[in-house]
């Protein structure tokens, strides 16, 4: 309706078919991927990724976008870039039957060096009233998520990638192409299997995988009294995601608070149409995570776990500390996903009873139990493992490979009572045995070289005069349970 002389754009509503309609806007940027997508001249992906970012957020309410208009701001105006920019936006615009109604170009070299350019979106789309998707309104209990793939990357993270990644490194191949071809595959719209969903099926909750990565978002629709159960392993994260942790040696925590790790939009639904709704998309050619465990929606104050694995050899005192402080909420955020015990023992019967995965490796040889443990851990993908009374010593190869993520408790003030056959008993022995006045226990990372591993935390106590190595072994497991579960916390 509207032409360039127009000082704003005009767009006609047909209120055929609504009854109650309500706008959904959304605005939004493609960050500092722009400097990547700049550098290598890849300018119709701004444009690309500037629409998805906006339509993908106006969609989680379930509206259907009407116009879109952008704001392109540089130091100098270079109609091929702009020409390549709008290109971008228009075929997105396009694909979705979406008006791109407007814009403003804005030049400024006092603000903007000579080829810098920077992009906003603002999209604008249209919903009945009570269709509206409101997770907080209508995600229940024993709700199932459903993820959507992503296409890559998308738009977020890119400061930490520049950061880890040099401008060589960008130009390598990655997957027979150069990495920056990889790193800028366009934000994937999911305009049309979520449309095509909400024609057939009542969605409970849409949530887009952005900044913050799964938790953050996901926390965004749930109701205050509910929490989402996101089981990692059921995840198929993308190679790009392995790649950029093991170059920037990023820990887990990190990597999924930051990146969408493989999933790109979250669906909730109700478990009696979960079938439905997977034949559904399906047939529309997508191939969505099946989520009963990673997506149960359940009763608790915790609104995202992480996964920790315990290694036992003993009656597994301080696993069920673990267990206990779990369930009383002194480690948030977190659940025991699997035990591994090199020999058999009265803890296996506690995690058993607890619904634990377990794993006992009674008869495996020493020298391929690392081997075997690790190849039971690339399945269960854990944000920390706990040693607790675990007497096998894990091999130089594993220990790198699963570096800064093994902590192991050690009854003593490291390193002056550690080392090979230094364990339980023994140490309090020779500490008595020593006239030591204090003593203590140590929370440590496990390396190749045995109690040598950086302290996390340690806390002394007093040795009395006439102590035992009984009761010196009783007083530093007091202090054991507290600092392993700090040391958790700190660490999760």
């Amino acid at each position: 309706m509207s032409t360039l002389d127009h000082f704003s754009s005009f767009y006609r509503i047909y209120e055929c078919g609504y009854q109650e309609p309500v706008l959904v806007s959304g605005v939004d940027g493609v960050g500092t991927k722009l400097r990547l997508a700049i550098d290598c001249k890849k300018y119709s992906v701004i444009g690309e990724d500037c629409f998805a970012m906006c339509a993908n957020d106006v969609l989680c309410h379930g509206a259907r976008p009407l116009f879109f208009l952008d704001y392109l701001a540089c130091g100098k105006l270079d109609f091929f870039i702009v020409e390549k920019i709008l290109q971008g936006i228009a075929i997105s615009c396009k694909k979705t039957n979406t008006c791109l109604i407007g814009g403003e170009t804005a030049e400024m070299p006092v603000i903007y060096k000579e080829y810098d350019y920077d992009i906003a979106g603002f999209c604008v789309g249209i919903v009945e009233k009570n269709h509206i998707v409101d997770g907080k309104k209508l995600i229940q209990e024993k709700d199932i998520l459903i993820g959507l793939p992503s296409s890559g990357v998308h738009s977020n993270g890119f400061s930490i990638i520049r950061n880890i990644f040099s401008t060589e490194d960008f130009m390598n191949f990655f997957q027979e192409k150069p990495f920056y071809e990889t790193l800028l595959i366009p934000t994937r719209i999911y305009h049309y299997p979520i449309h095509a969903l909400l024609k057939e099926f009542l969605i409970h909750g849409l949530a887009h995988i952005t900044g913050g990565g799964i938790s953050d978002n996901l926390y965004r629709i749930l109701p205050e009294n509910l929490s989402a159960v996101v089981e990692k392993k059921k995840i198929p994260i993308q190679p790009v995601f392995n790649y950029i942790q093991k170059k920037g040696n990023l820990s887990e925590h990190k990597m999924w608070n930051t990146f969408n790790m493989g999933v790109g939009m979250i669906i909730v639904c109700s478990f009696q149409e979960q079938d439905l709704i997977l034949n559904r998309l399906h047939l529309l050619g997508e191939k969505p995570f099946i989520m009963l465990h990673i997506g149960s929606i359940s009763r608790n104050k915790n609104r995202y776990f992480f996964h920790e694995n315990i290694f036992i050899s003993g009656n597994g005192t301080n696993m069920k500390h673990i267990f206990q402080a779990i369930k009383n909420g002194k480690i948030s955020h977190s659940m025991v996903n699997l035990v591994i015990s090199d020999r058999w023992c009265k803890a296996i019967q506690y995690a058993l009873k607890e619904n634990i995965s377990v794993f006992s490796l009674i008869k495996t040889k020493k020298k391929f139990l690392s081997k075997e443990i690790d190849n039971i851990l690339v399945r269960y993908i854990p944000d920390i493992i706990v040693l607790s009374g675990f007497l096998s010593i894990l091999d130089a190869e594993f220990c790198e490979k699963w570096f800064n993520k093994v902590i192991n408790i050690h009854p003593s003030l490291l390193p002056k009572y550690g080392g090979k056959g230094m364990y339980g008993i023994k140490v309090h022995q020779k500490i008595i045995k020593n006239k030591e006045k204090i003593s203590g226990a140590t929370v440590h990372y496990v390396t190749k070289n045995v109690d040598l591993g950086d302290i996390i935390l340690k806390k002394t106590c007093i040795i009395d005069s006439g102590e035992t190595p009984i009761s010196l072994s009783k007083k530093v497991s007091i202090i054991e349970k507290e600092i392993l579960i700090q040391s958790i916390n700190k660490l999760l």
